[in-house]
């Protein structure tokens, strides 16, 4: 069994390595004058379980079209399993037709540009919905920050004071997970858009008057709907507000206005390297998702 990172995935890569004792594969990279990528590995490997790290966040086409190409090498030098480790699962979101039928389930898609490329199966890390996983037919593994969070929220906060808050109706069950972790009460924002981004009317589920209330989610991109569901809970006269979001991607103005926000503290995870690369952000919080990883190559390893 050896490890290989792809562009996104060198310090996740390492770190799982050094956790499981699992040697790394040192591939040739490199992209042509047309940014077209091109892999090559020496080693002989045929025979061999070969797991792959490749988080595909920014730029999102580039590291999805690099992680496929990695895959068809491994596949066509004899690697008789490859399993891709995607901490972050790019087009995730898209796991829906919408209300009008008119959009593509572009998670479909990249399961089948997985599995077509020579994924024999998957680790990955809290999925936008777990319907995701009927996508793949190979095996998965689909690992939850739930305890993660729970273990730093209970380090962190006295649980007499807490409450757990949905930023939406969809996200209930993993907000529900941690709270009955911590016994604590859970709250629901429910949202009713006008249009894509703009909020129309707002129904909350629960008491946040006088709690620390914690927003669980699965991804923080543009910030929007954390620092309005943050901004919801002060109205209502939560003491204070914090999040913990297992997939920092935090991009266009995420950072400003996170930071002009009212939230007192931002926990992410490592699932994504560097969310918050050279933008300083005092609220933010990393936690590592290596234990995590490193176990479900582990279990993966003693199965075989």
């Amino acid at each position: 069994m050896k490890i290989v990172a792809c562009s996104n995935g060198t310090q996740l890569a390492s770190s799982i390595a050094a956790r499981t004792h699992i040697p790394m594969l040192e591939p040739t990279i490199r992209k042509f004058s047309d940014n077209e990528v091109f892999i090559e590995i020496a080693e002989e490997l045929a025979g061999d379980d070969i797991f792959v790290v490749q988080s595909t966040s920014y730029p999102v086409n580039d590291n999805i079209l690099e992680l496929a190409i990695m895959l068809d090498t491994l596949k066509r030098i004899g690697v008789k399993n490859i399993v891709p480790i995607i901490p972050y699962l790019g087009y995730g979101r898209q796991d829906g037709h919408g209300e009008a039928r008119s959009q593509s389930i572009a998670a479909k898609l990249i399961a089948n540009i997985l599995s077509l490329s020579g994924a024999n199966g998957l680790i990955t890390l809290e999925l936008h919905s777990k319907q995701t996983v009927g996508f793949f037919d190979i095996p998965i593994q689909h690992l939850s920050t739930s305890f993660l969070f729970s273990s730093d929220i209970r380090e962190k906060y006295d649980l007499s004071k807490v409450a757990i808050v949905s930023p939406d109706v969809g996200g209930v069950a993993r907000a529900r997970t941690i709270a009955t972790a911590l016994n604590v009460p859970l709250i629901v924002v429910d949202k009713k858009r006008k249009v894509e981004q703009i909020v129309g009317t707002t129904r909350i589920v629960g008491d946040m008057s006088k709690m620390n209330c914690i927003i669980i989610d699965d991804i923080v991109d543009s910030g929007q709907t954390l620092c309005y569901v943050a901004d919801v809970a002060v109205r209502n006269g939560a003491a204070s507000v914090s999040a913990y979001v297992t997939h920092g991607v935090l991009s266009e103005l995420a950072i400003e206005r996170i930071r002009n926000s009212v939230l007192c503290r931002l926990v992410i995870t490592d699932s994504i390297p560097c969310g918050h690369k050279d933008k300083k952000l005092d609220k933010t919080t990393t936690l590592t998702v290596v234990d995590l990883l490193a176990a479900a190559v582990l279990s993966y390893k003693m199965s075989r």
